[in-house]
């Protein structure tokens, strides 16, 4: 077979060439200009986990178990640790094991870079590229070792038992999978389906990507089975091409897959090429050749970073719970190549469910903002007769806060002004909408004709 040479002897060719460096050029420059997709600071937008982390919701005190290649713990922004330090238990990255190899060795080779990748997704504390709960911590469970030598189908099961066996000690609350063995459905089935159940008796929801192919929509083993959350990949508006989604099949939750921008073996965050190239999620040669950071892989790490702020949320939530909660409140993409209707999840809408008095109150006739209290459930209100003592002011635009101030179970009326006027009642009332609204009732005559 010859091999063409672009060597510019050929003028033919040569004017080719030229043209194709033309349209690359105008092709990047548009796509750098352009918002870079789904690069993880605009992933973590997009399904409402950079709002938590304002709210202060940041996994902290959870940890996500992550079986993959290995994560390189020395990144910058995944611990900055020696091996010292991880072994000594003083990392970020908590604990881990190499499976294969029966050692605690689970930095990956440095052409190894899926889990480091899915790490950033996962904790990063990158000041831009921040990760979905940047304040958890991560066990990782290393399946594919050195020189890519992939664990055995029961020892991809033993992974999934240490996550369970480990989960008390290190408060595990989920497991994030991106890794597809079809190969062990026949024989293993039973194998994978008792650690995975063993592990949601635990309290640990177990994430696994559903798989990326453009001809096979059969998704990868074990997505299928019962106490296994399957995710598949969005771009922007739609479900990426690529994502694994029979109808037959138990596709669950949608996240932002696509062009996820995240850390890399060695350190930094993969290069702005693939945001360039990868204009579309159906270009079968780029995603062979590994030029696209996209995938369902990629999008199964944001639910299993998910579940740590929920639970660091509320600690009861138990994995069919947080499942049906992000079913429940996610945002629905009708998928035009099955005609499902799927659900891309929406963390504040999730939070909104689990604090009605804080996201859902009507301020449009007082302009008060309502901010967190301990009324979980319409039923802890009182609908004609719940009483909140407070003080007023003269001032006829302060903003009022509602808190649980003493932590005694009452709500508290909050004034953000120095100006004190008389004292009066604030009456809260719960509807049939889960909405909450309330006033202040003074009487004006102790303050000189001026309303709150």
């Amino acid at each position: 077979m010859k091999k063409i040479i672009y060597s510019g002897k050929n003028n033919k060719y040569e004017k080719l060439w030229l043209r194709f460096r033309l349209i690359f050029l105008i092709l990047s420059a548009l796509f750098i200009i352009a918002p870079y997709s789904y690069a993880l600071d605009k992933s973590r937008v997009e399904i409402g986990a950079s709002t938590l982390n304002d709210l202060g919701i940041t996994g902290k005190g959870n940890t996500i178990c992550l079986i993959d290649d290995g994560v390189d713990y020395t990144h910058e922004n995944l611990g900055d640790c020696t091996t010292i330090d991880f072994q000594n238990g003083n990392c970020k990255v908590i604990d881990g094991i190499d499976i294969v190899q029966g050692n605690s060795d689970i930095l990956p080779d440095p052409d190894q870079y899926h889990g480091t990748h899915i790490a950033g997704i996962l904790i990063s504390d990158h000041t831009n590229l921040k990760g979905i709960a940047p304040d958890a911590r991560l066990a990782v469970v290393r399946v594919i070792s050195d020189n890519d030598n992939v664990g055995s189908c029961q020892q991809f099961a033993s992974a999934i038992e240490w996550c369970a066996n480990n989960s008390n000690q290190y408060n595990i609350t989920s497991i994030s999978f991106s890794l597809g063995r079809n190969d062990c459905e026949a024989s293993f089935n039973s194998t994978f389906n008792q650690a995975i159940d063993n592990a949601h008796d635990k309290g640990i929801l177990f994430v696994k990507s559903s798989g990326n192919s453009l001809s096979d929509f059969n998704m990868t083993f074990p997505a299928e089975l019962p106490n296994v959350t399957a995710v598949g990949s969005t771009t922007k508006e739609k479900v990426s091409a690529y994502t694994r989604r029979n109808p037959t099949d138990k596709l669950d939750l949608l996240a932002p897959g696509h062009k996820i921008r995240s850390t890399k073996t060695g350190g930094g965050f993969t290069s702005f090429f693939n945001e360039i190239v990868c204009f579309t999620d159906d270009q079968p040669w780029l995603f062979a050749l590994g030029l696209c950071n996209s995938g369902t892989s990629y999008a199964a790490p944001h639910i299993a970073a998910s579940v740590a702020l929920l639970k660091e949320y509320d600690p009861a939530l138990t994995p069919f719970a947080i499942e049906k909660l992000l079913k429940d409140t996610g945002d629905p993409i009708v998928d035009s190549v099955t005609g499902l209707t799927f659900k891309k999840i929406n963390l504040l809408n999730a939070l909104g469910v689990l604090d009605w008095p804080t996201f859902h109150h009507d301020n449009r006739r007082t302009g008060f903002t309502l901010l967190k209290g301990d009324i979980a459930d319409e039923s802890d209100v009182d609908k004609t007769n719940l009483v909140l003592q407070g003080d007023v002011t003269q001032d006829h635009f302060a903003r009022v806060s509602v808190a649980d101030l003493d932590n005694n179970g009452n709500m508290e009326i909050v004034v953000s002004t120095s100006k004190v006027g008389a004292g009066g009642d604030g009456y809260v009332f719960a509807t049939e909408r889960n909405e909450i609204l309330w006033w202040v009732d003074v009487d004006e005559k102790l303050i000189g004709g001026d309303y709150l």
